[in-house]
């Protein structure tokens, strides 16, 4: 490992003598700050903080990822087309050593980075919300970390006129008693208005005689949020909400199964979860790094740049092939395809639970990096060896 060590440490080296370092501190504080000053929020304090989560870290992902991109194919491509390669080759070095020690040093650069994107983001979050605009409900909704909790299979996810259908969620731990759960709901209107439509809400086991209850008018496509008393929930963990349709002009709601309803439980802090997340972050990181190396060994620069680009843009375009292979199109048969065969490298999306307070586990966190980082970048790594092992290196320019 010492020579491994020794590789990874040159390459964080040259990357600082090259002033990429320097560079892209600057790119990324320039997005952290620049980017929620462009993008327009809708005007709520909990707008702007989904902004500075969602699509300011999202711009610090891009950015690292292209970063990686480049400097891993470069790492082995250009050593071999300047004929340093000789240098190190020449020595007691295997081939396998040669490409851990790049991709070590290329992580130990993302993880630099990421540590000081990640500190100036969470330091402008917690400025935003000093003072007057320290607002409760984002801090019991957005700057949390609760887990999702979606009702048992339910044959009737619509909701006729006048009629109220009963959805039942069993949660995986009893709630903490100070802190409500947030049922959160979003459903489609059969008119084609979007005009707020009322609806009633009764929680609590059908048993009891104080059962919660609260009326809504709410917009249909929205997403939209109540807070319910953890006391509801029964002795086997159970909570029984019962949705009524009482607009007064006949309409049907309808809730889509996959996520138009879900209750938030408490899990944890987001300091936690934000840590968790940039984790999760750098794991896809990891994934790319190993895409970069691997195409820098087998490839001259411009090659491997263009087909690491490839299997990057394929690997952060997976949910938009998902919603593409469901439509009914000449092409669907081709997305469904496309989609099938990217889905063992496609990427995670954390952001996007961070900004909207649902936890990033430690299980999935595991799960990323075991299958990104061990399975995926082990099969590129010996990729990588074995035909690196196999390529001549001292062919005349």
């Amino acid at each position: 490992m010492k020579r491994v060590w020794a590789i990874a440490g040159i390459a964080v080296r040259n990357a600082v003598r090259s002033r990429v370092v320097v560079v892209m501190l600057g790119l990324l504080l320039l997005a952290i700050v620049g980017l929620p000053l462009t993008i327009k929020s809708d005007g709520t304090v909990s707008g702007e903080v989904q902004v500075l989560l969602r699509y300011t870290l999202g711009a610090v992902t891009i950015l690292l990822s292209l970063a990686t991109l480049w400097a891993g194919c470069a790492a082995v491509a250009m050593e071999v087309q300047d004929r340093q390669i000789h240098l190190v080759m020449t020595k007691p070095v295997r081939a396998g050593e040669l490409w851990l020690g790049k991709w070590v040093g290329l992580m130990t650069f993302n993880a630099g980075l990421l540590v000081v994107a990640g500190a100036v983001t969470y330091g402008l979050l917690l400025w935003n919300l000093r003072g007057e605009r320290a607002n409760p409900q984002v801090r019991e909704e957005i700057l949390v970390a609760r887990r999702v909790v979606r009702p048992e299979p339910s044959p009737v996810y619509s909701i006729p006129p006048g009629r109220a259908v009963r959805f039942t969620f069993r949660l995986p731990q009893t709630p903490v008693a100070d802190r409500p759960l947030i049922l959160r709901y979003r459903f489609a209107s059969s008119l084609t208005d979007k005009n707020p439509v009322a609806c009633v809400f009764v929680a609590g086991a059908p048993a009891r005689a104080d059962r919660w209850q609260q009326q809504q008018f709410s917009a249909p496509g929205g997403v939209h949020t109540l807070a319910i008393p953890p006391a509801l929930v029964g002795a086997d963990r159970t909570l029984t909400v019962d949705i009524g349709n009482i607009h007064p002009v006949p309409l049907t709601m309808v809730f889509d199964p996959r996520d138009g309803l879900a209750v938030l439980s408490y899990a944890g802090t987001f300091a936690g979860n934000f840590a968790r997340t940039l984790a999760v972050v750098w794991c896809g990181l990891g994934f790319f790094a190993a895409v970069a190396v691997t195409m820098g060994s087998l490839f001259s620069l411009p090659v491997a740049a263009l087909v690491a680009g490839e299997v990057v843009l394929l690997a952060h375009i997976g949910a938009s092939l998902r919603t593409l292979a469901g439509d009914e199109s000449w092409l669907r048969g081709v997305y469904v395809v496309l989609y099938w065969l990217t889905k063992p490298w496609q990427m995670p999306d954390p952001l996007a639970k961070l900004a909207t307070g649902e936890l990033v586990s430690w299980g999935w966190l595991g799960a990323v990096g075991l299958w990104q980082v061990l399975v995926c970048g082990g099969v590129l790594a010996a990729v990588g060896t074995w035909f690196f092992n196999r390529r001549e290196l001292g062919l005349p320019a």
